[in-house]
């Protein structure tokens, strides 16, 4: 099940209380960003729930979180420079010399939040 809302911690809180409300059972909760998976990890904590939660951009969030958050490091430290320096490349007029593609592996850095 899939289910939109805006970026905020307060709506992922409210979206998963409906869910338990709503008697939905899902077994994990994986966001699109730390601050979604944070405030749907309240919302389980607030009820005494446990169960698996990932966010990602391995945010600051990530580790703030209690239980601390599980996180798709998205590598944003490597990516960032890489999409610098192929747009200046492109500026400098070298776009011919700028590769079309570059991969950048994430990793999921794992915390208590997921329980294998």
């Amino acid at each position: 099940m899939e289910i939109l809302i805006e970026r905020t911690m307060f709506n992922a809180a409210n979206v998963v209380e409906k869910l338990l409300a709503d008697k939905v059972h899902f077994d994990a909760i994986v966001a699109t960003e730390d601050v979604l998976a944070v405030g749907a990890q309240k919302a389980l904590v607030a009820r005494g729930l446990s169960m698996p939660v990932v966010g990602c951009n391995n945010s600051m969030l990530a580790d703030c979180a209690t239980p601390t958050l599980t996180s798709l490091d998205n590598r944003l430290d490597a990516l960032c420079p890489a999409a610098v320096n192929v747009l200046l490349q492109v500026l400098e007029g070298k776009d011919k010399m700028t590769p079309s593609t570059t991969t950048f592996e994430p990793f999921l850095c794992y915390r208590d939040s997921f329980k294998e």
